[in-house]
């Protein structure tokens, strides 16, 4: 008991204290200063109080990844994690009219948050391929999801610039990236 209370007590000022900071630009300088290396190592020590206590009390998803592993979007608890994933299905459903036999392409698959809900909708004529600059992210999708749906692939492409994650400009050229181009260059 009184470890929780201690790893309560350090959530809640280092929360306070990130989000004190988050709000001012030199932070996000200097976060974006790191690499997306560093960025990670730090996301994963900060989180890591609340992924032990997720692990403590059996609050896990086998497709939500630890929190500290969550690179884009909210490092929500896995009830959130899948109430945004069924929310994005939603979304697909009423804007393109998706149906469960539909092929998805998801350029920024992430750590699969969108795919998640649709390895329940889709059926076996469907398919989705995700595509990622975030090896990490391709890795544990293609461990879970991919593992267990097999008309479910991720890819890595590293070869597409992304600011966030690759500070040197490596962009194909002027070339328009199509399914083909894609596909192609994931299988290097």
């Amino acid at each position: 008991m009184f470890l929780h209370k201690n790893i309560k007590l350090c959530l809640v000022l280092s929360l306070f204290i990130i989000r004190v900071f988050m709000k001012k630009k030199y932070f996000r300088n200097l976060w974006y200063a790191l690499s997306a290396n560093q960025r990670y190592l730090v996301r994963r020590f900060y989180y890591l109080p609340l992924d032990i206590l997720d692990r403590i009390k059996g609050n896990k998803h086998q497709y939500v990844p630890p929190r500290g592993s969550i690179f884009t979007g909210s490092p929500s608890n896995p009830k959130s994690f899948l109430a945004h994933s069924t929310h994005q299905l939603h979304l697909l459903q009423n804007t393109i009219d998706l149906k469960p036999d539909d092929t998805v392409l998801d350029i920024g698959s992430g750590v699969g948050r969108t795919a998640i809900s649709l390895s329940s909708y889709l059926n076996s004529n469907g398919k989705y391929e995700g595509f990622d600059v975030v090896k990490k992210g391709v890795d544990w999708c293609n461990s879970k999801i991919g593992k267990d749906y097999s008309n479910f692939n991720f890819n890595w492409f590293p070869d597409v610039f992304d600011w966030e994650y690759d500070h040197e400009f490596t962009m194909l050229g002027k070339q328009r990236l199509s399914y083909t181009t894609l596909t192609r260059n994931s299988q290097k």
